[in-house]
């Protein structure tokens, strides 16, 4: 299993190769890696399309930086949690409504030492 890390900037350009991808940022410095996630949205310029371009969906999320007292998340790791809905079997009317609306939430902390951790809940809606 790979790490990751955060690095500020601006990417400007992505380029997908044979075993990795490349990104170049504002600062001119290029970041290689074998998985670059695209979370700019559906205008994100790093999306090349085929044919008429279309309104897949969208996302809405919201997030908050806690302090929380004694939180116990690693501060090298990002954890990001989807809402399964196996659970749910009894309940016909949350399947139905998360099968139309799916969410996840992740929790990243700043440092192991601090009590700092950013929280966020996104929603995503297919259009049909």
């Amino acid at each position: 299993m790979g790490s990751s890390s955060m690095y500020k900037a601006k990417a400007w350009k992505v380029e997908h190769k044979e075993f990795n991808s490349v990104v170049t940022c504002s600062n001119d410095s290029e970041l290689k890696a074998s998985m670059v996630v695209d979370a700019t949205g559906f205008t994100s310029p790093f999306i090349e399309f085929e044919g008429p371009v279309r309104n897949l969906g969208y996302q809405i999320a919201h997030g908050i930086l806690a302090e929380v007292e004694g939180q116990r998340f690693d501060a090298d790791k990002m954890v990001l949690m989807d809402w399964r809905d196996s659970h749910l079997g009894n309940e016909p009317c949350l399947r139905h409504r998360n099968d139309k609306l799916p969410t996840f939430l992740y929790a990243m902390p700043f440092d192991s030492d601090a009590p700092n951790l950013f929280l966020a809940w996104t929603g995503v809606a297919f259009m049909h």
